[in-house]
Formats: structure tokens, C-alpha cells, sequence
């Protein structure tokens, strides 16, 4: 669904698979928004929140 939306590029390398996020295009049709995403998943992922791992940070 992502790739159909034009969101992700998924590029085959053999038989390896690398999915990339279109940051630049996503940019341009929607200002601020994955600036707003990263804001909002930090504020959350403290070490003392409920449910965080050591994953949530990636």
C-alpha cells in the first residue's frame, strides 16, 4: 500500500530487498509532516514511558 501510494521505493539488490522512504517527495505534498511524526514518536519513546524498548528509537 505504501509503495502504490508513492510513499516508499523498494529496490532489489540480488536477493536482497532495500525499502526506502521518499522523504523528499513526501516533503513537498505534505509540509512538516514527518517532522510533526518524529516529534510526537520522541516525545514518547523516554525511557521511563510505558511499553518503551530499546527498538522504539530506531
Amino acid at each position: 500500500m505504501l509503495r502504490e501510494a508513492g510513499l516508499i521505493t523498494v529496490e532489489q539488490y540480488g536477493n536482497r530487498t532495500a525499502v526506502s522512504l521518499r522523504r523528499d517527495d513526501i516533503e513537498a505534498r505534505f509540509p512538516g509532516l514527518l517532522s510533526a511524526i518524529r516529534a510526537g514518536t520522541a516525545s514518547r519513546n523516554t525511557p521511563d514511558s510505558p511499553g518503551h524498548t530499546e527498538a522504539d528509537g530506531l
